[in-house]
């Protein structure tokens, strides 16, 4: 008898162990309309009544809770398993991805955006990470994302000079923010500069000045070269300097008012 159970109880050790293996090896969701639907039909045929009357128990909230992040978290991963994805691995795909139309359709035909942008506070990442929806790893990078999360551990530091200031006292004031972009190596507007390339608002245009490559020391210019091109998030202050004019390098662009980072103080960087 006692032989039995040991059989059972050992069984069901490795059963439980080869359902976690098999949803753990699950791929992402590819990031597009028709994948979303995939999922949508499968919540819908299986969960979506069960779901329906799980959250009718919990508080109602205009942002997510724990309670409801719990509740949604816990179905839709069954719905992304059911149609043979990883809803962990589709959020880690979806923080790395840019914010294209068919990415904004996939997250929103879910109601996956409110989640993934509330993952980086505790009680919706303990949510998750409770109805194994969501891995330490993809909580890491949701916060490493955040631009309200401070850099904890930033890659390169460029070190503030008093020196370094911008000539032309500037009229607007200094904004300290965390910004999600891309550092670039003008061509254009921004030629003979390294700039700073919003996430949100691509191109040399929007773009906010970060050295003058002709000023930048030989260590500065390694830190340059191994940031260009790689998506980040920086941490700094930068200044709208009203009534000053830039001219490139090649003298063919000229920069009006331009954003420019304040390089008396600190700048940091975290490659994403």
């Amino acid at each position: 008898m006692l032989k039995i159970v040991f059989l059972l109880f050992f069984s069901f050790l490795f059963f439980s162990l080869l359902c976690s293996v098999a949803s753990a090896s699950l791929p992402s969701a590819p990031l597009n309309v028709s994948a979303a639907q995939e999922i949508v039909n499968s919540f819908k045929d299986y969960y979506e009544d069960d779901f329906r009357n799980d959250m009718a128990r919990v508080p109602k909230s205009a942002f997510p809770t724990g309670e409801q992040s719990y509740v949604y978290a816990k179905y839709m991963n069954k719905a992304f398993a059911k149609a043979g994805y990883s809803l962990d691995e589709t959020l880690f795909s979806y923080f790395k991805s840019d914010r294209t139309p068919g990415v904004v359709l996939f997250m929103s035909k879910l109601n996956l955006e409110t989640y993934a942008i509330f993952l980086k506070s505790e009680s919706v990442a303990s949510a998750f990470l409770k109805a194994s929806a969501a891995t330490e790893r993809t909580i890491t990078y949701a916060k490493a994302i955040a631009r309200d999360v401070p850099i904890a551990n930033a890659d390169y530091i460029i070190k503030g000079s008093p020196e370094l200031g911008v000539g032309g006292a500037p009229t607007a004031p200094i904004i300290k923010e965390r910004l999600i972009g891309y550092v670039r190596e003008g061509k254009g507007r921004w030629g003979g500069w390294i700039y700073f390339q919003s996430f949100s608002l691509p191109g040399e245009n929007y773009g906010v000045g970060l050295a003058a490559i002709s000023e930048a020391s030989h260590d500065e210019m390694e830190i340059w070269k191994s940031l260009i091109g790689k998506k980040i998030k920086v941490e700094g202050a930068y200044i709208n300097y009203k009534g000053v004019s830039i001219t490139t390098n090649d003298g063919m662009h000229t920069v009006n008012d331009p954003l420019i980072f304040d390089r008396t103080r600190d700048v940091l960087f975290k490659i994403l």
